[in-house]
């Protein structure tokens, strides 16, 4: 393999790392994103990066599921949001983001740590 070959593999694989979304993933950007709030809307969703887009599309996902009357996808739901939920929000489909869709509220369902010895 040469060296362009093998810089190419390289590039290939940290693209695809970085649009995968695992569990672990979520829950960091969602800690992230939540900061010391229990809740935000996805509208105020800071959407600046490939990660971050992915982690909004797995969002929508969840939180359709959750607002379906199916068990199974709202059982399946509950286990992709670890340490949060989602509840869709009445309204119209936000499209003045990159990324449109119908709005919902992200909800910490553990307290936050504070630091030091608990």
């Amino acid at each position: 393999m040469s060296a362009e070959q093998e810089a190419r593999a390289r590039l290939a694989l940290m693209a695809r790392d970085r649009r995968t979304m695992s569990l672990p993933k979520l829950a960091a950007f969602v800690r992230q994103q939540l900061g010391e709030a229990n809740a935000m809307s996805s509208i105020a969703l800071k959407v600046d990066s490939i990660e971050a887009v992915r982690a909004l599309q797995v969002l929508c996902t969840i939180a359709a599921a959750n607002a379906t009357p199916s068990k199974v996808l709202r059982a399946n739901a509950r286990a992709m949001s670890s340490g949060f939920t989602t509840v869709r929000m009445e309204g119209d489909e936000d499209q003045n983001q990159r990324i449109s869709h119908l709005p919902f509220t992200i909800a910490r369902t553990t307290k936050p740590a504070k630091g030091g010895n608990q």
